[in-house]
């Protein structure tokens, strides 16, 4: 077939190559300033564990070597954003905990910033790791692999063969299965894949609505697209202030029926197909053999929900589907490394917390924040 004489065969190609490149434009921020959801907050949270990150390794490397030690490291989702480091600092004898966790992170999520961590000589006195059916479900990939990690990093940790044992608690491994680190590069090569366009997002970020301008004190009346600056603008300040942590010491409590309903809603979405991944256990692994080889104490967190969740908890067998055999496994993680510190700790039947204000289903209200975060600072071995 010649190739020069019948340029026809080209088209499809340049075809596929200009549309290729087409979709590389709705990677640009300015773009996606116009095409990202005004609401869409969790790529931001995302982002700034970068600039934590730098903020960390450059308050380390100032501190004197026999102060190096007095830092802590909190590893969660949006349940664990609230512990407040000035807190934690005056119940801990000064440790200052830089908080990596962000809306629905994974373990997966959690190991990529703890191995920049530790290669930057970074050994923390302890680190608080979230862990329950949510943070160890399948689902809790999905924000992690569209805006976080690199290629060398996912290429690393990727099994192509890998299969799951029957007991997926005994699985150990690298880390993906190749259908997960296949989506992660597809995300990357293809922008409207990984930030779909949705028409009615344009029309609901053009909307004219009151918020605070960046820098500003006063609100004014803006495109709803313009807010996402402030909200950017404000976790910066949280890494900065806050060392990557949102206390709010506000006390919110949502009506009862409005509890049952937001329960309910949550268990169906996130119950209905539900499965335990054995990516995130094998990455759980890889975090606390790291922290443990290093002679970090570890301490696991389980967090606390509304009473009405934990009843379709209950209702799922979650206690004897990923409590117990979580316990099981974190002995066993302590035994592989003689003298290794591990702690458990589930709060919501301990009734030591006594403040039970909940934003939603299972967001405690940051006024209970000290009290839960006494009792994870004082758990016990699982």
């Amino acid at each position: 077939m010649n190739w020069k004489t019948k340029r026809f065969l080209w088209f499809p190609l340049l075809g596929f190559a200009l549309l290729f490149a087409l979709d590389k434009v709705f990677m640009l921020p300015s773009v996606l300033h116009h095409t990202m959801h005004f609401q869409k907050i969790e790529p931001i949270f995302y982002e700034s564990r970068g600039p934590l990150f730098e903020q960390l390794r450059a308050e380390y490397n100032r501190r004197s070597p026999a102060d190096r030690s007095r830092l802590a490291l909190i590893f969660g989702s949006s349940r664990a954003a609230e512990f407040d480091h000035e807190y934690i600092a005056r119940r801990s004898g000064g440790v200052a905990a830089y908080n990596f966790s962000a809306p629905f992170a994974s373990p997966a999520f959690h190991y990529y910033w703890l191995q920049k961590i530790l290669a930057a000589g970074i050994r923390p006195a302890f680190a608080i790791i979230e862990a329950d059916p949510l943070i160890l479900g399948g689902d809790s990939m999905e924000y992690t692999l569209k805006y976080s990690l690199d290629a060398n990093f996912v290429v690393g940790h990727t099994d192509l063969f890998r299969r799951d044992p029957s007991d997926i608690w005994m699985i150990e491994g690298r880390g993906f299965s190749y259908p997960e680190a296949e989506d992660y590069f597809l995300l990357r090569a293809f922008a409207l894949y990984r930030y779909p366009l949705v028409p009615s997002t344009l029309l609901e970020n053009n909307k004219q609505i009151w918020a605070l301008p960046p820098g500003g004190m006063i609100p004014q009346l803006m495109p709803a697209r313009d807010s996402r600056l402030r909200f950017r603008e404000f976790v910066q300040l949280a890494n900065e202030l806050k060392l990557g942590g949102i206390p709010n010491p506000l006390s919110r409590r949502l009506d009862e029926r409005e509890m049952q309903n937001d329960a309910e809603d949550r268990a169906k979405r996130l119950f209905s197909n539900y499965r335990i991944s054995g990516t995130q256990i094998i990455f759980l692994k890889h975090i606390i053999r790291e922290l443990l080889s290093r002679q970090t104490r570890v301490i696991v967190y389980w967090p606390v929900s509304a009473a009405a969740f934990q009843k379709h908890m209950l209702q799922q067998k979650m206690p004897q589907r990923v409590e117990i055999p979580l316990r099981a496994l974190l002995r066993r993680l302590q035994s592989e490394q003689p003298g290794a510190d591990i702690r458990f700790v589930d709060p919501n039947d301990d009734q030591r917390l006594r403040c039970r204000d909940f934003i939603d289903s299972h967001h405690l209200s940051g006024a209970c924040f000290p009290q839960l975060t006494d009792l994870v600072l004082s758990a016990q071995a699982p």
